[in-house]
């Protein structure tokens, strides 16, 4: 049932980006802003409550905790595509590796933390939950740079807006809509199983 609900609940959220990507309602930059409200909001929503239905279930008690740590490499892959729109003159250098995101080191370490510290019978969940934990912070410090830069660009000392709307429509529009908030949803549900464990 968790996994069917998981896949409904896919479809319903690309379905949505497909028609924000369309109609150009992320593309405003007046108050309140958009993006948080319509693309985040929703989004942590499902989450915290999905993880507060997961502590209570059977089935993430025999979920392995490694099947959600070492898909986090896939944020190897992010970074190279943030650094492409970077090169394309879509995001500021700052929201790459080659600037302010270091988000490619929890790719890198996932593999590692996986195998060297999840994956042993006595888990350290001191060191597990640090580590997800800072993973969640490293998207949101990402999520901050985006979108002050589109919102706020005077932070940056940018007097206007350094996100390309092209950010906000597909196929750019799934790495702010669903890949980042997939690292962060796997963190959490990390973290519900975790607690499931206590």
């Amino acid at each position: 049932p968790a996994i069917q609900y998981a896949i409904f609940m896919l479809i319903i959220w690309f379905s949505y980006l497909f028609n924000q990507s369309l109609s150009g309602f992320l593309f405003e930059l007046q108050m309140p802003p958009r993006i948080p409200l319509f693309l985040f909001l929703p989004i942590a929503i499902f989450t915290i409550l999905f993880c507060r239905r997961a502590v209570k279930s059977a089935w993430i008690k025999d979920l392995p905790l490694t099947w959600l740590t070492y898909p986090q490499c896939f944020r190897i892959f992010v970074e190279l595509i943030l650094l492409y729109t970077f090169y394309a003159g879509i995001i500021p250098k700052e929201a790459t590796f080659e600037g302010l995101n270091f988000d490619v080191l929890m790719g890198i370490s996932a593999p590692f933390m996986a195998y060297f510290i999840f994956h042993k019978t006595r888990l350290n969940k001191g060191i597990a939950v640090f580590w997800n934990i800072f993973g969640i912070l490293m998207i949101l410090f990402v999520a901050f740079i985006i979108g002050s830069s589109f919102y706020n660009p005077s932070i940056w000392g940018q007097s206007s807006t350094m996100v390309s709307n092209q950010f906000l429509a597909f196929p750019y529009l799934l790495v702010a809509g669903f890949l980042a908030p997939l690292g962060i949803f796997m963190h959490a549900v990390s973290l519900a199983k975790i607690k499931a464990m206590n």
